[in-house]
């Protein structure tokens, strides 16, 4: 998925970090939408959450999440709270 070493995370996890990123818990099916139909985002462009299967495991990154939230526009004025938590 990345060869920067960013830590894999399920999509559970993934669930968890959208939450304090943006106030909101999406649920279980709306993080496995956006891993393989995706959204779209404010230039009408579809954008996707960059996810990888391992075995019956899905798992993305902490950078890869940060990413769509900004691309989709689902990223609200947390901007320094998010450069905290990707640092």
């Amino acid at each position: 998925m990345s060869a920067s070493g960013d830590e894999l995370l399920t999509l559970a996890a993934a669930i968890r970090l959208v939450g304090v990123l943006t106030g909101e818990e999406p649920c279980n099916s709306a993080i496995w939408y956006w891993t393989r139909r995706g959204v779209r985002g404010p230039d009408g462009e579809r954008v996707r959450l960059r996810a990888d299967r391992f075995g019956h495991l899905v798992v993305t990154t902490r950078a890869a999440v940060v990413d769509f939230l900004r691309t989709s526009g689902k990223l609200k004025a947390v901007e320094k709270q998010v450069e905290e938590l990707v640092a």
